[in-house]
């Protein structure tokens, strides 16, 4: 350990939050001197930031420890997150030879971190202020709420993650400014419970503070991350008329079973989902709606999969992120007596998966030989690869100077539903 310039490399699982938070971690770290390293390459310090919604996060979580501990034997290994919060003990019996550190206990970490790895020079404040380098890459995540005061029967994050609670939506505006004035050309905005933000300030809502952004900074692209449906801010639609807006939205609708809904304890029904999504479109016609199903809660027949395959056929998504239940301790549905065999759930998930595909291209062939803005987020010998503003992926062909900026592209749906896309000016908004 003892260079000049020690390093850490860094592992993310999960959702957007985790990467939110890793994020803000590697801009500490490079504050405090460290450089930053892909995960597998020599380090001083590995830091694993884990998820435990199911039991394959756990599974690939103790696969990347245990691949850490025996690559990297003279480095500090540090185990983080959502994992590490509701299993602290386990990870530390499992591996004694790393460091593990619920997510309150984060500043802890860094700090003791760059006691073991030497570092420590740099501003202990100035985590804001240095570029975002390996932190940002094209689409910065802005964490702007955190925790989660639902008690769905399936769920473990409330455990990890605590009670709701929001920032200031100055610090966040101030937040997108200085990513904005560092190149950003789209920020996305996303927390646990995202619905729930409420700012302590002003009592402004999710709809309040997107407004507010659009309207004090320069921001040129921003995107809203999932929303619960029964959370939904309905003065979020307003800001839908605003190019600056992309026209994407997520909501987990879990099931398409009333039934199964009420047992999940998801405090909605499909009727209310429905007329949402409706309400959306009305504003929005052109907008990508995106939701989460979960197969093979306890409980759930052959009827109420049959009424979830009926309700994604009604609805057309745009995507699905589909998955099978998995049994979480200290959960109300861990206690339930019935179960679904793995054999179903998994046929379950293939014809889901099947289906989210199909509506992928039915959504995605609406917008062939259309215009729309993509940001190029890499480029490799040539092809680029994008993301337009309601949310298809692009491939393309242009200069590495085009990464990390906004432009408009002609879109070309292919028939294996791959998105071609040409750029139609060289000169793109944001970027280096």
């Amino acid at each position: 350990m003892g260079r000049a310039e020690p390093a850490i490399a860094f592992k993310t699982f999960g959702c957007r939050v985790n990467q939110a938070d890793s994020d803000a971690l590697v801009r500490k770290f490079r504050a405090r001197g460290f450089a930053i390293v892909p995960f597998g390459a020599p380090a001083d310090a590995v830091m694993l930031n884990t998820c435990t919604i199911t039991h394959v996060a756990d599974r690939k979580a103790r696969q990347a420890i245990s691949r850490a501990l025996r690559n990297h034997p003279d480095a500090v290994v540090a185990i983080t997150g959502c994992y590490a919060t509701v299993q602290e003990e386990r990870l530390t019996e499992l591996f004694p030879g790393a460091w593990v550190y619920p997510i309150l206990d984060q500043d802890r970490m860094i700090e003791e971190i760059c006691e073991l790895a030497g570092a420590g020079v740099g501003d202990k404040d100035a985590g804001r202020q240095v570029g975002f380098g390996e932190a940002s890459r094209t689409r910065p995540i802005v964490k702007m709420q955190e925790g989660c005061d639902h008690v769905c029967a399936f769920c473990i994050v409330p455990r990890a993650r605590g009670r709701s609670r929001s920032r200031s939506a100055g610090e966040i505006v101030s937040q997108i400014r200085e990513l904005t004035e560092e190149g950003a050309a789209e920020v996305v905005i996303g927390g646990v419970s995202l619905g729930r933000y409420l700012c302590p300030e002003s009592g402004d809502r999710v709809g309040g503070l997107v407004a507010r952004i659009l309207e004090e900074t320069d921001l040129p692209r921003l995107r809203v991350s999932s929303v619960e449906p029964m959370d939904f801010d309905r003065v979020l639609l307003d800001s839908l008329s605003d190019p600056r807006l992309c026209p994407h939205l997520h909501l987990p609708l879990q099931s398409g079973s009333d039934a199964i809904l009420k047992a999940m304890r998801r405090p909605y029904t499909t009727g209310e989902y429905r007329e949402l999504i409706d309400v959306v479109r009305e504003v929005s016609p052109e907008v990508a709606i995106g939701t989460d199903v979960m197969v093979g809660f306890p409980g759930e027949s052959e009827a109420d999969f049959a009424a979830t395959v009926e309700l994604i056929q009604e609805l057309e998504f745009a995507s699905l992120h589909v998955f099978p239940y998995s049994k979480r301790s200290r959960t109300l549905a861990a206690l339930s007596p019935e179960s679904v065999e793995e054999s179903v759930k998994r046929a379950r998930v293939s014809e889901l998966l099947e289906l989210g595909a199909e509506r992928s291209f039915r959504y995605a062939a609406r917008f062939s030989d259309t215009v729309r803005e993509v940001l190029w987020e890499s480029e490799s010998d040539g092809s680029l690869t994008g993301l337009s503003d309601n949310y298809l992926r692009v491939v393309g062909w242009g200069e590495a100077a085009l990464v990390g900026g906004l432009g408009p592209a002609r879109l070309h749906v292919c028939a294996d539903g791959t998105v071609e896309a040409v750029p139609l000016v060289a000169a793109l908004s944001g970027g280096a």
